[in-house]
């Protein structure tokens, strides 16, 4: 995995100067006790104006949302983020857990409660964090071999034929030499899933499991040996259930 610091454009917006500062500092303990290498650049505001104009200037990694503020509320913040900036992850932070069924609909990354900041913000930022998590791949190129840091979420699954690794992801494939039980060692904390002898595949983009095949996001069909199909079936729920 990558040892890379990654540099995070993070904005707050929260109409109580009390609660921002609170969720600021929460926000930069939790970076702190994560395994990701980050240095923040954290921009503050109380109202959804100043959010605006500043995302225009420069577009955020992430945003920390209050729900209840005058003029735009979070609700509305989000819409025009979905809209205007489909890359920013937002994250809803309130102290009415009652918004949190209404949040669904904006598809945030997570809801926070300001009752529970700490625990929700770790579950919160751990989420974030599955985001940015790369796999380092050295993969055959037109002069010899290259290395490439992939996002794992773009990763759909690997190939093995023989000792020929097929990495297929949302952009290209790359084609590496070496062991796929390797590879799975590596990733099968990320919710990958050794689905065949030939196929390692990302729970993540894994839509059905047919009788005889998993179906991708993608569309794609992948082939799935009969005497795995409970021991894929289990490690599915495995996943969804740390994902809650």
């Amino acid at each position: 995995m990558s040892d890379q610091t990654i540099n995070l454009r993070v904005a707050i917006c929260d109409d109580e100067i009390e609660s921002l500062e609170q969720v600021k500092v929460q926000l930069y303990e939790t970076v702190r006790s994560s395994q990701l290498l980050a240095e923040l650049d954290v921009f503050t505001c109380n109202n959804g104006e100043a959010l605006i104009e500043e995302s225009r200037r420069q577009p955020f990694d992430l945003i920390l949302l209050d729900i209840e503020m005058p003029d735009n509320s979070g609700f509305d913040l989000a819409k025009y983020f979905g809209q205007y900036h489909k890359d920013t992850q937002l994250i809803f932070v309130s102290c009415h857990e009652g918004y949190v069924f209404d949040a669904y609909e904006y598809t945030p990354l997570w809801f926070v409660r300001k009752s529970r900041l700490e625990k929700d913000m770790k579950k919160a930022f751990l989420k974030f964090e599955n985001l940015l998590i790369t796999y380092r791949l050295s993969y055959r190129a037109m002069n010899g071999f290259s290395t490439k840091e992939i996002l794992i979420k773009d990763i759909f699954y690997f190939e093995c034929t023989k000792h020929t690794i097929t990495a297929h992801t949302t952009t290209r494939e790359y084609i590496a030499h070496g062991s796929l039980k390797k590879v799975e060692e590596e990733l099968s904390r990320y919710g990958f899933i050794r689905i065949h002898k030939n196929y390692l595949v990302n729970a993540k983009h894994i839509k059905e499991i047919c009788i005889r095949e998993v179906l991708l996001s993608s569309g794609k069909r992948v082939d799935m040996s009969k005497d795995r199909k409970k021991d894929v079936k289990e490690a599915m729920l495995r996943y969804e259930r740390g994902r809650n």
